[in-house]
């Protein structure tokens, strides 16, 4: 979605270059266009696209996202799940993809574990998991420490009931116990 630039823009209007890693779900929303809308304008059969194929979005309800330099490389196919998690616990979706940033650069891998005993792409103490883990949206069963999703998802569920709201600062640090850590999200984050 970075691509922003390289599309013709006009009020109800958008021509959308699609990227490696973009879905109709991503586009649908991030654009707040619905995905049947999107088939229907372009005449598609299937929800499969591919990359350098051009989406015309018709009414599109927000400016795609700003991306902050220093979160460029955020994988496109977490954009939907950082946006979403964040409107649900309404905790800016650029301060869940820092963290993500600096845990494990954007890993999407399950089983990683630090030498502190933090596990997965969040890397969450198991402990800590346990009381603040949630299941995503679409995701079954009991939340699971190594899912991306679930990972995200219980991040901004911590977030929210440390407060984030009030005091962003002290929230992150509760997350990870670190002036630097606190101050290089923040950064990232462009926060």
């Amino acid at each position: 979605m970075q691509n922003a630039k390289q599309i013709l823009n006009h009020p109800a209007l958008i021509r959308y270059k699609v990227e490696s890693g973009d879905t109709l779900w991503s586009i649908s929303t991030i654009y707040h266009v619905p995905i049947q809308t999107i088939e229907m304008d372009n005449g598609l059969d299937s929800t499969t696209i591919y990359p350098g194929q051009v989406l015309l979005l018709n009414h599109p309800r927000l400016v795609p996202l700003e991306i902050p330099s220093t979160l460029k490389n955020v994988p496109r196919n977490l954009l939907p799940i950082y946006m979403q998690a964040a409107a649900k616990y309404h905790i800016p979706w650029t301060i869940l993809a820092a963290i993500h940033k600096t845990e494990t650069d954007f890993s999407t891998a399950g089983f990683i574990e630090s030498y502190a005993g933090a596990i997965g792409p969040m890397q969450f103490m198991p402990a800590t998991f346990a009381e603040f883990g949630v299941t995503a949206p679409g995701q079954t069963g009991a939340p699971n420490i190594h899912n991306v999703e679930d990972a995200i998802y219980s991040t901004a569920h911590m977030l929210s009931v440390c407060g984030f709201d009030h005091n962003p600062w002290q929230a992150i640090w509760d997350y990870n116990h670190s002036t630097y850590y606190v101050d290089h999200v923040l950064t990232l984050a462009n926060f």
